[in-house]
């Protein structure tokens, strides 16, 4: 892989979105178009606690003539919020990687009706059919399904004021997910083969000793690589994260965070990794 993308004449990286294999509106067919349309050439399908898309996004990908890694975005815990870490270039059909996923997603699925009794208490009454009435995995139910439907019945007036006001963490209708901690989703991506990601740092909200904590618990398992740049950063936390990647010796990823049109911003077009940050691509295999 590492040779295929240094003979890349330009080199337009995107690795970070989902496909409706976890909580994205598209197939990994059509997000493989929209990449190519957006003159990306090197991709990979992170879907919360799935893999199975890979399968159907590598062939896409390699019609289309584009690189591509398989990847997967494993929910975690830390200091009572929801973190994230990606796994790069993994091994689709690792045993454990796998099991530690199916333990995960019957856990959503625990949540979901916790959360949907919540709701209901607060008067929304059939939250969970409403709520599974987007999902297009049904192991997969998620906060974002409860806020599209949230906002489809005029609960709320965006997506975004659904986890303002009822869903985000520490609101009155969240349940926290029981899942792996950071170290053990490094550890599950690195006995599959793959580069862990801490992905989008700047979103948690973290300052000073307690996003250092979040970081060591990251780097002390055996991760190596934060993403950068971003759709769910802003520019300032792009730059603070450059600086910190410096600082501490980091790996840089990047990747849009693409779920559907009209939030973050669209395939590719997360920004470039700054020149003189090593990025996450010369950790991949050669294979």
């Amino acid at each position: 892989m590492k040779e295929k993308i240094a003979a890349l004449e330009q080199l337009k990286p995107d690795l970070h979105m989902h496909s409706i294999f976890s909580d994205g509106n598209y197939t990994p067919e059509e997000l493989v178009q929209k990449a190519k349309n957006n003159g990306v050439n090197l991709l990979a399908l992170t879907d919360h606690d799935e893999v199975e898309g890979n399968k159907r996004m590598s062939i896409a990908a390699e019609n289309a003539g584009l690189l591509f890694v398989p990847g997967v975005e494993i929910s975690t815990k830390f200091a009572n919020k929801e973190i994230h870490v990606v796994g790069l270039d993994i091994d689709i059909n690792n045993e454990a990687l796998l099991k530690a996923l199916a333990e995960t997603k019957q856990n959503r699925v625990k949540r979901a009706e916790a959360m949907a009794e919540k709701l209901e208490e607060l008067g929304f009454a059939g939250a969970l059919k409403g709520a599974q009435e987007f999902v297009t995995n049904p192991s997969l139910i998620s906060r974002v399904h409860f806020a599209k439907w949230l906002q489809a019945t005029g609960a709320v007036g965006s997506f975004e004021q659904a986890f303002d006001k009822y869903i985000g963490s520490g609101r009155v209708a969240f349940v926290p997910l029981d899942s792996p901690t950071v170290g053990d989703a490094v550890k599950l991506i690195l006995g599959a083969s793959g580069v862990p990601v801490l992905a989008h740092p700047g979103r948690y909200g973290f300052k000073d000793w307690k996003l250092q904590a979040l970081l060591d618990e990251f780097k002390n398992a055996g991760g190596k690589v934060i993403e950068v740049t971003t759709g769910s950063h802003s520019e300032k936390n792009n730059i603070e994260f450059a600086d910190i990647a410096r600082q501490q010796g980091f790996v840089a990823s990047t990747g849009s965070d693409f779920h559907r049109e009209g939030t973050r911003c669209p395939i590719g077009e997360q920004g470039q990794l700054p020149s003189d940050l090593t990025p996450v691509w010369t950790l991949f295999r050669d294979n």
